[in-house]
């Protein structure tokens, strides 16, 4: 499974005014302790975005990462912090909140493709959430990831984390558009 992302900064008249578009290298351990849990069917310890470390029920909506609107707990998230990501990241190393105060951002649903695209080499779907800023200053993005519910989805995951070497400055009154496309892929002729 390979992971791409686009990060689009749109000003208060819709206009692009940053694009960046990247190969994601960051699946963590998370992923893959909850697809090998899904495969197996069995259940998994796997590191919640609070820190502590819990038993993941494979009779419940494993890797369910919708989310309504402010809601920063599951789906894509992002964040200001600046630290490289490490295989064993449970979280966004400072994510940002939702909200209208100073340094956050309105968080949108988070809306999938369907249904997932299937090509002659390669098959996707892709995850987009649009992140608003009305906190009457720039606020810089510099981490972004995604957030999974586990066991009864009273607990979230993070299975994948992102860090810019350059921050996505999103302008008061503008919006980011982050968009995660999970693709399969094969070489064969």
């Amino acid at each position: 499974m390979k992971l791409s992302y686009e990060l689009i900064v749109t000003d208060k008249e819709g206009k692009v005014i940053d694009r960046r578009d990247g190969e994601s290298r960051s699946w963590l351990i998370a992923w893959l302790l909850l697809v090998y849990g899904c495969f197996r069917f069995v259940d998994q310890t796997i590191t919640c975005t609070d820190g502590v470390a819990r038993l993941n029920d494979q009779g419940y909506n494993t890797l369910a990462s919708r989310a309504v609107a402010g809601d920063a707990t599951r789906g894509s998230v992002v964040g200001s912090g600046t630290m490289a990501v490490a295989l064993s990241d449970h979280a966004l190393e400072t994510q940002i909140a939702h909200g209208v105060g100073a340094g956050q951002l309105q968080y949108g649903a988070t809306s999938f493709v369907y249904p997932p695209a299937i090509l002659a080499k390669q098959c996707y779907f892709k995850m987009g959430r649009t992140f608003t800023n009305g906190s009457g200053g720039d606020v810089s993005v510099n981490e972004f990831g995604v957030y999974t519910d586990i066991g009864l989805g009273t607990f979230e995951a993070c299975v994948c984390r992102d860090v810019l070497l350059n921050p996505v400055v999103v302008p008061d009154g503008a919006a980011l558009t982050l968009r995660y496309r999970f693709r399969a892929e094969h070489t064969l002729p």
